[in-house]
Parts: C-alpha cells; sequence; structure tokens
C-alpha cells in the first residue's frame, strides 16, 4: 500500500511538476485507511470561502437559500471553479448536511464562474475570497460565513 501510494504520487508529481495531494473522500472504496496508515506532515493551506448568491434569487440568509432548495429539488444550480475543488467539495458539504438538491455546473476557474452568477447565468456558489474583488463580494455575499454551518446543521448530518 506505501509503495503504491509513494509510486502514483511520485508520477502525478513528475508527470505534473508540483506535488499532488488526493481528496480521499471523493473515493469511497479505498484499499487503505488514509487516516490510519498516513500521518500528517504539516497543513499546507488555509482558503476563505463565501457562499455567493444572485441577488435575483429571493434569499437573504442562508437559512432562506436552504429552504428555497429543499422547495425546488434540483432548480438551483451553483457554479464551482473546478470539479473536486475547494468550491465544489464546499457546495457538495452544504448539500449533505442541508439535505437539499441542487446542480452542480463546473468552470475552469473561479472568474468565469463567479461572472456567470454576476450575470445571473448561474444561481449560487462559494466563491474562493482571494480571487473575488471586494467589489463582487460586497455585491452578491448574502450570508454570513462562520454562522453558515449553524445554518445547515440536522439531526445526525455529518460529511462523507
Amino acid at each position: 500500500m506505501d509503495i503504491l501510494s509513494r509510486a502514483i504520487g511520485e508520477k502525478l508529481t513528475a508527470r505534473l511538476g508540483q506535488q499532488i495531494v488526493v481528496d480521499v473522500s471523493l473515493f469511497p472504496k479505498l484499499g487503505y485507511d488514509p487516516v490510519e496508515d498516513f500521518a500528517p506532515i504539516t497543513l499546507t493551506a488555509t482558503l476563505p470561502m463565501a457562499l455567493v448568491v444572485n441577488p435575483s434569487l429571493p434569499v437573504k440568509p442562508a437559512s432562506e437559500l436552504i429552504t428555497l432548495a429543499r422547495a425546488r429539488p434540483g432548480e438551483i444550480n451553483f457554479a464551482t471553479a473546478s470539479s473536486g475543488g475547494p468550491t465544489h467539495m464546499s457546495a457538495v458539504l452544504l448539500q449533505i448536511m442541508a439535505g437539499i438538491d441542487i446542480v452542480h455546473i463546473p468552470y475552469n476557474g473561479n472568474a468565469p464562474a463567479l461572472n456567470d452568477v454576476m450575470a445571473g447565468r448561474r444561481q449560487m456558489m462559494f466563491s474562493n475570497l482571494l480571487t473575488s474583488t471586494p467589489e463582487e463580494a460586497a455585491a452578491l455575499i448574502r450570508s454570513e460565513i462562520p454562522k453558515w454551518r449553524e445554518v445547515v446543521k440536522k439531526p445526525g448530518a455529518r460529511p462523507g
């Protein structure tokens, strides 16, 4: 297991020219336990995220967004900067914890995704605040980030 994981990591690192970290939560059946079989070395980064909603959606706090999504399953779409990245995983976490069905629309980067939310072509996204301008954030943020986790909690819900 260790030899295989190292070999895969080395090949991907060499091919892509950068260190590779695989989000194991995307793979339900692994041949090893990533928590027990590996040891963390360091925290590599933190990434501030904001729940961003187009102003045309008739919601203000995150609780209203969740209520609307529950009433209209599969009708609200969310943009992401990529498939499997932080903006996508933030929305998946919201879906799991709130028990909602929203539609994923992946983009090639945060900027085009945020542009489509601003233009009304997409209804919401979790945006990386490092690539959002203050004007974009001020115009679109509809929830207080530290409080959204409290809003979406439901009995027995947990990520993954």
